[in-house]
């Protein structure tokens, strides 16, 4: 049967802002201060589902759940061991929750996630899907605290492929946080976000004084903004044909130093990693000196340290 007094982290807006910012002062509060924290998850354990390989994410975890004091065990869906294909999801989440104590799980789609985290009496932690990535939101926004001191009046830029997991969180971040987000992608539908993503926030946005934009010209797009953001235009899928085919598309949205140029005097910029130099962006800007991807990328494990935390020790 379903758990519904169990809370679960499926996307950024699983938490309210006041969460969300808690969970960002918390992060940083463990990176000061880590010996403060070595006790809060003793005895506990993670399991840690993970059907795509992942460095950043796996490597957060598990130091996250050591630090913390507890353990993890990690476990490979592959071909041999698929999700929902020996066994349903439902017999699976039934008997992990008897076993462990938070679950994270990297999964191809929003179903699957959603079908765990439906029938897991313990707290499910989306590692990605095809819908979100909230482990890398509070890992950007505590880099982006650490830079800027505030959420309040910022711009942020995302530039390329914007109909992706990633994208489609930031959004979501943005506009729980008040924040203005242009989103600069090809006027075509299969590189905008989703129309359930905008509405969600435009919601947000009515709530908390945010603004969404979707823009097709990327000079415009970094105009005076403070944060500008790319991602992997390349996925797992992707075969060698298909890459060309959308080099030739996206290569206008490219952040170059050009582009860059424009963004405020203060502007930082952000790339969740792996990053291809040449691609996305080039390498004058990523290797630039107001780039932070190592910042970001270190902030995995302490914004992971805070969400286990949360979630670990929340209150019934």
């Amino acid at each position: 049967m379903p758990f519904a007094q169990t809370r679960h982290l499926m996307t950024i807006t699983s938490l309210t802002k006041e969460e969300f910012i808690q969970l960002v002062d918390l992060a940083i509060a463990m990176k000061t201060n880590p010996q403060d924290f070595v006790t809060r998850c003793q005895h506990k354990t993670l399991l840690a589902l993970f059907a795509k390989p992942s460095l950043r994410t796996r490597v957060s975890l598990e130091t996250a759940m050591t630090k913390l004091g507890g353990h993890t065990i990690y476990y490979e869906l592959g071909d041999k061991a698929p999700l929902g294909v020996k066994e349903t999801i439902e017999d699976t989440a039934e008997v992990i929750s008897r076993m462990v104590d938070v679950c994270s799980a990297r999964l191809p789609t929003r179903a699957m996630m959603e079908e765990l985290a439906k029938f897991s009496s313990i707290p499910c932690l989306n590692a990605l899907d095809d819908w979100a990535h909230p482990l890398q939101m509070v890992c950007d926004f505590v880099t982006i605290k650490e830079k800027f001191g505030k959420f309040d009046g910022l711009k942020m830029t995302y530039s390329g492929d914007c109909m992706n997991n990633v994208t489609y969180d930031l959004m979501r971040a943005c506009a729980l946080l008040g924040m203005e987000m242009r989103v600069c992608c090809p006027d075509h539908p299969d590189f905008k976000p989703v129309q359930e993503v905008m509405d969600e926030c435009a919601k947000l946005n009515a709530i908390h004084g945010g603004k969404t934009i979707v823009l097709h010209d990327v000079k415009v797009a970094c105009k005076d903004v403070d944060i500008v953001y790319c991602d992997s235009w390349m996925s797992y899928h992707i075969t060698k044909e298909d890459k060309a085919k959308r080099l030739a598309v996206l290569m206008p949205y490219q952040i170059n130093a050009e582009n860059f140029g424009l963004t405020t005097e203060r502007s930082i910029f952000m790339n969740c990693l792996p990053a291809a130099r040449g691609e996305e962006q080039t390498a004058e800007v990523i290797d630039g000196p107001k780039s932070v991807i190592y910042q970001e990328a270190g902030n995995r494990l302490w914004s992971a340290m805070a969400v286990l935390d949360f979630f670990i020790n929340q209150k019934k």
